[in-house]
């Protein structure tokens, strides 16, 4: 009934987060047709929202090796501050917690072993959604 384009479109916005009374509004298709294709096209809908919030990571931190460049330029600030500390005249515990906390993801990014493929219809971890 309806051809592939308007279905393509309603997979974009639908994976943009548009709700289905908007799209229905936006393509002139009742709610009902539209929550039946939300069933059908769910896997292309998630692998697009996937594909969406990678670009736009990508966007706001740049791709894993600048990400990570920015994280050690930041712990070696972190490490620099934390070596001109005096102790006994400064309080150094959020110092040396942002340190360990960066010199830990650091060694997950740069050390461990990548994380376990994981079946193609689940949802990535938050862990693997940051770059």
């Amino acid at each position: 009934m309806y051809d592939q384009q308007v279905k393509d479109c309603f997979i974009e916005l639908r994976s943009l987060g548009f709700s289905f009374a908007k799209i229905s509004v936006e393509l002139g298709i009742s709610r009902p047709t539209l929550q039946e294709w939300g069933k059908e096209f769910a896997d292309e809908i998630a692998d697009l929202r996937v594909l969406h919030r990678e670009n736009v990571r990508e966007k706001l931190l740049g791709d894993h090796e600048q990400w990570c460049s920015r994280l050690v330029a930041h712990f070696n600030k972190l490490d620099e501050e934390f070596g001109r500390r005096k102790l006994q005249y400064s309080p150094t515990e959020s110092v040396f917690r942002m340190m360990l906390e960066a010199r830990r993801v650091l060694s997950k990014e740069l050390l461990d072993d990548p994380p376990s493929k994981r079946s193609d219809n689940q949802e990535p971890t938050r862990e693997e959604q940051i770059p």
